[in-house]
């Protein structure tokens, strides 16, 4: 095994049970390389489980979402903010670098779900490796334009956060988001607003209009 992915080929077929049921080639990321893994190839690297990634026959009304929220953590080092979806922090999510999503993929995951989100940060990388792996990305508007930023609409502008979300939304529409006239593939679903209950206070009928 070792010597084929030195040599970057895709791995062989090998008779197991543990099969990884994917529906298309899978490109995961070891040890910081790119290995391709062929439809209904069983294998197992170095002793790793292959976990299964959902069955090739699945169909829409009996899919499971399998998500994992992402956030690293324990912080290191100096980050920009808590958006860990841009080319910024490509080593961690990225391969080459240490390939969080394609762990996630090797786990079995089909959802990853995310916290900040800034919308200056070009997000376009982060979702083609997402789909490559068959991970299903759902991002969200952060919390700058709801208490953070110098004119918070949470507060500022009697809960009428229309204009401040537009603004957020349409950055992240020109930043990735969006591909040849619609939703990027690897777009799964947009949260508009985290914890509404605790960041926008206990009365809903002040914002849920």
């Amino acid at each position: 095994a070792q010597a084929v992915l030195a040599e970057g080929r895709a791995l062989p077929t090998v008779a197991s049970p543990a099969i990884f049921a994917a529906k298309k080639v899978r490109n995961l990321c070891w040890q910081g390389m790119r290995v391709t893994v062929r439809r209904a190839h069983g294998i197992a690297l170095l002793g790793l489980l292959a976990c299964s990634l959902g069955g090739a026959s699945a169909s829409a009304a009996d899919w499971l979402m399998k998500g994992i929220s992402y956030g690293v953590s324990p912080d290191q080092g100096v980050m920009v903010n808590d958006d860990m979806f841009n080319d910024e922090v490509r080593v961690q999510w990225g391969c080459p670098g240490r390939g969080d999503l394609s762990r996630m993929a090797e786990l079995g995951a089909n959802t990853v779900r995310l916290y900040g989100n800034d919308p200056r940060f070009d997000h376009t990388s982060f979702l083609d490796e997402a789909e490559s792996l068959g991970l299903g990305v759902v991002p969200g508007i952060s919390d700058w334009p709801y208490l953070q930023s110098q004119s918070p609409c949470a507060y500022a502008n009697n809960w009428d956060c229309h204009n401040a979300i537009s603004e957020s939304y349409l950055l992240n529409l020109r930043n990735g988001f969006m591909a040849n006239g619609t939703y990027h593939g690897g777009l799964r679903a947009m949260i508009a607003v985290n914890e509404p209950d605790l960041k926008l206070g206990s009365e809903p009928e002040q914002w849920a209009r």
